[in-house]
């Protein structure tokens, strides 16, 4: 793409809460596959597998494979945060909502369950 979004805003529409868990359940497996790859590549790079251009290519890959990722994660918690829900249920405090980015840029995981007020 060549024109810069700062923002994106969706509407999906939703016949139930069915549906809702359905669609996080996909972000959520989407997002488990790309970490899968991200370990498998990453893997692979640190014990130095292959040429020297092909371990090139491979860290171009994880950059990207991460970038993905990143963004799945972010619109799992988009949807928690529009909808007050997270991997448990309705939320029950602010903590749901307050699981942003992690440490060294990675972002929390949101697949356990709520650590509670912090």
């Amino acid at each position: 793409m060549s024109s810069h979004v700062d923002r994106l805003h969706l509407e999906i529409p939703l016949a139930s809460d069915d549906e809702l868990r359905a669609l996080r359940g996909a972000l959520l497996a989407a997002r488990a596959g790309e970490l899968a790859e991200i370990q498998r590549r990453s893997g692979r790079h640190a014990l130095q597998y292959g040429t020297d251009s092909a371990r090139e290519s491979m860290t171009d890959e994880v950059a990207n494979l991460r970038c993905r990722w990143e963004m799945l994660d972010r619109l799992i918690g988009a949807i928690d945060a529009a909808t007050m829900t997270g991997p448990t249920g309705p939320a029950t405090s602010t903590a749901a909502t307050d699981r942003g980015a992690g440490t060294a840029g990675v972002p929390a995981d949101r697949s356990g369950p709520d650590p509670g007020p912090t």
